[in-house]
């Protein structure tokens, strides 16, 4: 079988060399123990201590919580709330009017 080698396929073939020598280099272990030894190899300094991770973990669990009440408050939008809003809107526009009743008709469905 034989390749076909174009300008654009040499093009990218530089482009990723460098990454594809990193990768080569980090399979190249000798052995198990070595793989786990460079594994092993993490800066400490990197690693959050625990009151920090408590910290991070509650705040995320706070703002899950807040974008599921919204997802809900969106869930149970009611038509009567979407009459309100499209009265208040039209006394925004014009707050000359007088008001004196507020009504809302519910759209009747046949």
């Amino acid at each position: 079988m034989k390749i076909i080698s174009t300008p654009e396929v040499k093009e990218i073939l530089l482009k990723y060399k460098n990454e594809e020598s990193r990768i080569d280099e980090k399979l190249k272990f000798g052995s198990n123990k070595q793989y786990i030894k460079e594994r092993n190899n993490v800066e400490e300094d990197n690693i959050p201590s625990r009151e920090e991770v408590k910290r991070r973990n509650s705040q995320l669990l706070k703002e899950l919580e807040t974008v599921k009440a919204n997802l809900r408050s969106k869930a149970i939008y009611s038509p009567t709330e979407i009459h309100w809003k499209h009265i208040s809107d039209n006394y925004k526009a014009d707050p000359a009017l007088p008001v004196k009743t507020w009504r809302c008709y519910l759209p009747v469905y046949v």
